[in-house]
């Protein structure tokens, strides 16, 4: 039992040690790029735009009505990254014990 006792404050000592590691400026400096001075000066400027990048820019699709092609500008940019159905009921109600 003392030798897994002795094992497990090993154990937390290393996890400590490791913590501290990653606390520490060392691991942050790993990670980190060397740049000069112009570069840290230089502001870099992002935008976010509406479009979605991997829809067609027009649709051309062939009328048999009008017996020829038509160029539809409109197209369609909304994404679904995620969708569930069904419904939510709680275990402890009725529906749930039925």
């Amino acid at each position: 039992m003392q030798k897994i006792e002795e094992e497990h404050q090993d154990n937390e000592s290393d996890l400590n040690a490791a913590d501290e590691f990653m606390n520490s400026d060392q691991a942050n400096q790993m990670n980190q790029v060397q740049l000069s001075q112009e570069q840290r000066e230089q502001v870099i400027t992002k935008s976010l735009t509406d479009g979605n990048p991997h829809a067609p820019t027009n649709i051309t699709e062939f009328s048999h009505k009008d017996k020829q092609f038509k160029k539809d500008e409109m197209v369609d940019q909304l994404v679904i990254h995620f969708a569930m159905d069904g419904n939510i009921i709680s275990k402890e109600g009725d529906e749930f014990t039925d």
